[in-house]
């Protein structure tokens, strides 16, 4: 999760509370102080710290995108939502304006929009940069001289995906689709992939085309990637993956894939860029890979067995996929048995603390008298990550919109997870009649064995942000992922980092029995140091947020939905008993907004 205005500035204002703020040490005697904006008050105890004013740097027009390149974070490259390329060589200091150093180098013959920008790992002065059209760009000094690439058979960046090899920085694959392809088609699942390999992409930019390698026997691929991309060559060992292990999955004849969890598409590996097919899993239509765990969706309607043997399909049986699960690197499968169908509303893997496994998070629907409600259910793995059972259910989903349920692993402390969950109320005179749902989250300590309510703070300090009204049960509910990403109303959800173990911020409210998740009435913004245990309110309404330094410093500013921002607020997060905040104004009151 990124907010794009902290992000351009953080840096920067380390660099400033570097010199503006006075010695941690002095603060611990200090208190909490507001951030309410005008009517804001410091106590005498907590003294603030004069800043410049902060000048960000006004872009033609929205930022859609942001990539940092390098371990220094000096260089900065900003896409535009006009497609413009902005760059920093400061950290966001001040940025420049490079989109005609693009149009230049290939005169103008096609309009520059650039869809990716890769990094070499070990030399971050090498990069790629993925135009919507046919051409891409290489550098060998981030940027300032472009090579322009025109992609072999004309394929279009805006269809294609690149992803870099994690042990071998020169390598790439990118996944293209073929040029020629309408819109229509790729709705009808008929528009053909191609899967292409550069062992040089970071200069010459030369590639094989796999489908073509195939000589036949494939028509196009579906689902790709690298066999250790998840792993890494370290924790790879005995897997008997070689660097140039792909997993894939495809179909044979030009027109098979042509429907969701579909029989024809089927999961291989190839070792030698698939002149050669290792392994082929019939009817694998997706599969995942997290830590040593690989993870496939096969589909149910399948007339083969995994050996590829025949079988007789149930035409009455569950829809959908079963799921199956690989420790030795896709050499052998165990069916994963779960309680419930994975059926076609979907479902995703949450990989767990330690990197080993995974939670099972399945879609399905809700009845309710106002009409269907998407809801998710969660389940934890046993043994072998084979054998899964229910953890939570009527996991809350903000409508069809969003991309994620509200679901969040709090990243830096093991077994720790937060969800919002969906409980319908009644009404109507006994006539029980369920008309709108109430959302409460709920934390787990223990990986998901228990959950339990978050308790609110017993003081506060903005009298808005106090909805407990003296019950003697009252609860904090925070918004979640899907009231994040792409839901119709976007809230900042609950945010943690895995720099910054046990810190942990959201926006939400607090309220008694009976009371959830609201999305007007003493909605504010809360902050934990002890990964959830306990809570305090830092502001009212809602804030987008940022760590730095390890967690060090906390960078806020208005969302949105609280009005324009006129200043940045940061915090030393190193000190829970006492944060004390401080302000940095922004050059003119803008609308802070988040990607």
């Amino acid at each position: 999760m990124r907010w794009l205005q902290a992000l351009l500035i953080i840096f920067n204002l380390a660099l400033l509370l570097a010199e503006a703020i006075p010695d941690p040490q002095s603060w611990q005697t200090r208190v909490h102080s507001s951030i309410a904006g005008t009517s804001r008050h410091l106590q005498s105890s907590c003294e603030t710290s004069s800043f410049p004013e902060l000048k960000p740097t006004y872009l033609e027009s929205r930022a859609a995108g942001v990539e940092w390149a390098g371990a220094d974070d000096q260089h900065v490259f900003t896409v535009t939502a006009k497609s413009m390329i902005w760059r920093s060589k400061d950290g966001g200091s001040t940025f420049e304006d490079i989109t005609e150093r693009f149009n230049g180098s290939i005169k103008g013959e096609e309009p520059i929009s650039i869809t990716q920008i890769l990094s070499h790992k070990i030399s971050p002065n090498k990069m790629i940069f993925v135009n919507s059209w046919e051409y891409m760009w290489t550098s060998n000094d981030y940027g300032e001289t472009l090579i322009p690439h025109k992609n072999p058979g004309g394929f279009h960046g805006s269809g294609a995906m690149l992803k870099a090899h994690p042990a071998q920085p020169d390598w790439v694959l990118a996944h293209a689709r073929r040029p020629g392809c309408k819109l229509l088609d790729v709705l009808d699942m008929r528009c053909a992939s191609d899967l292409l390999v550069s062992q040089n992409a970071f200069t010459d930019l030369t590639w094989q085309n796999l489908t073509a390698n195939a000589a036949g026997k494939i028509a196009g691929f579906v689902d790709w990637g690298w066999a250790m991309s998840a792993c890494m060559k370290s924790s790879c060992e005995g897997l008997g993956l070689p660097d140039t292990a792909i997993f894939a999955t495809m179909y044979e004849k030009p027109g098979d894939w042509d429907k969701p969890w579909d029989p024809d598409v089927h999961f291989v590996r190839s070792e030698d860029w698939f002149k050669t097919i290792k392994q082929k899993i019939p009817c694998g239509n997706q599969f995942e890979q997290l830590g040593r765990q690989l993870y496939l969706a096969v589909s149910n309607s399948c007339p083969q067995d995994m050996s590829g043997k025949p079988r007789t399909v149930d035409p009455s049986g569950p829809p959908g996929i079963s799921l199956h699960t690989s420790q030795d690197g896709g050499a052998t499968f165990r069916e994963a048995c779960l309680p419930v169908a994975l059926k076609q509303e979907g479902y995703e893997l949450l990989e767990t603390h330690d990197g080993e496994g995974a939670l099972v998070i399945v879609d399905y629907l809700v009845k309710t008298g106002m009409g269907n409600l998407q809801a998710s259910s969660a389940y934890t793995a046993g043994p072998h990550h084979a054998l899964f059972s229910v953890s939570l259910s009527s996991i809350y989903k903000q409508d069809a919109l969003s991309s994620s349920t509200d679901f969040l692993r709090v990243d830096g402390v093991p077994g720790v997870f937060i969800a919002n969950q969906l409980l319908p109320t009644t009404s109507g005179a006994g006539m029980g009649m369920k008309i709108k749902p109430v959302v409460y989250s709920r934390m787990t300590f223990n990986g998901g064995g228990t959950w339990q309510p978050i308790k609110a703070p017993t003081a506060f300090n903005y009298k808005k942000c106090d909805r407990c009204g003296g019950a003697k049960e009252c609860s904090l509910h925070l918004h979640g992922a899907s009231s994040w990403f792409f839901g119709s109303i976007q809230f900042p959800s609950v945010y943690s980092n895995p720099s910054a173990p046990g810190l942990l911020v959201g926006s939400g409210n607090v309220g008694g029995e009976g009371v959830g998740l609201d999305d007007n009435d003493g909605l504010c913004t809360w902050l934990s140091f002890d990964g959830g245990f306990s809570w305090t309110d830092i502001a009212e309404g809602t804030w987008i947020y940022e760590y730095a330094d390890w967690g060090g410093l906390v960078v806020m500013s208005k969302h949105e939905l609280n009005g324009p921002a006129d200043e940045v607020s940061i915090s030393n997060a190193a000190l829970p008993a006492v944060p004390c905040w401080h302000f940095g104004a922004i050059g003119r009151s803008s609308s802070s907004d988040t990607s």
